[in-house]
């Protein structure tokens, strides 16, 4: 008699580890979560200053180039010279465009590992009864067929 009713209380603290292994998973998934959108946060700054100090930088080359014809008595705004500093300009352009666009992809990335850990959570707290409950049934069930039940 002993043994079928160790059975079920052995399913039952199984089933509560079980459980309480779901929650700790559940919580660890949100905790990725959490830390994706601060990565996507600080990424968002990051680009933001990157593209500022790009501009920035920009700005002083095309000045230096400018300086540098003007110091040589050329004429910076006509011929070559004018050529080459739209030329500086438009490298400038594109670099600063490929920064942007390279920060927008690891933003959207962070942003999708956040709402997949999200979903992992919700999955995990959904799964956590049943962690509970699978192994009682089992024990239910075994301690029934063995003729205890009736």
């Amino acid at each position: 008699m002993c043994g079928p009713i160790l059975g079920m209380v052995g399913a039952v603290v199984q089933g509560i580890a079980g459980f309480q292994q779901a929650k700790t998973q559940a919580a660890n998934y949100k905790a990725q979560e959490l830390a994706a959108k601060r990565d996507a946060a600080i990424k968002r700054e990051e680009g933001s200053y990157e593209g500022e100090r790009r501009v920035e930088r920009g700005k002083q080359l095309i000045g230096r180039q400018i300086a540098a014809y003007g110091s040589s008595g050329i004429a910076p705004s006509t011929g070559t010279p004018l050529a080459v500093v739209t030329s500086t300009g438009a490298d400038i352009g594109l670099d600063i465009a490929a920064s942007r666009w390279g920060y927008a992809r690891e933003i959207e990335n962070d942003i999708y590992r956040s709402k997949v850990a999200n979903m992992n959570a919700s999955s995990a707290n959904a799964a956590a009864p049943l962690a509970f409950i699978a192994p009682v049934i089992n024990a239910g069930a075994t301690f029934f067929r063995s003729g205890f039940g009736s």
